[in-house]
């Protein structure tokens, strides 16, 4: 019987450092997404594959001088991304902004007033 009962104690605390792991590692995991949020450019406006893409570049640059060419080369193709968004929402109809920095009380210090960042909150 005594034997039952540790072998029971056993897997139950085998079973709780395991799920203490997984919390953990899903701790890191979100704590790593935050960290990449905050390294790459327009995270947000970005897919998976592009973000895997671009990491790998940054992995494979040899000199920090490639680095930041490949940093520079994303900026530019971010910058326009987000210039091309903008001109978009700018150019529908019942919008309700005008070019520039209208007015929207949701534009951030330097951060463009996108549509994504706009739907579902209720602004016409």
């Amino acid at each position: 019987m005594k034997h039952s009962t540790l072998a029971k104690a056993t897997l139950l605390a085998v079973a709780l450092t395991g799920l203490g792991s997984a919390m953990a590692q899903d701790q890191l995991r979100s704590q790593d997404m935050v960290q990449l949020r905050e390294q790459i450019y327009s995270y947000d406006y970005m897919t998976q594959r592009e973000r895997d893409t671009y990491m790998e570049r940054m992995r494979m640059a040899q000199t920090d001088q490639e680095r930041e060419r490949i940093r520079l080369q994303h900026r530019e193709q971010m910058d326009l991304r987000l210039r091309a968004m903008q001109q978009n929402q700018n150019a529908m109809p019942g919008t309700g902004m005008q070019g520039g920095s209208g007015g929207m009380g949701g534009h951030q210090g330097g951060q463009p007033m996108l549509l994504p960042k706009l739907q579902g909150s209720g602004r016409n």
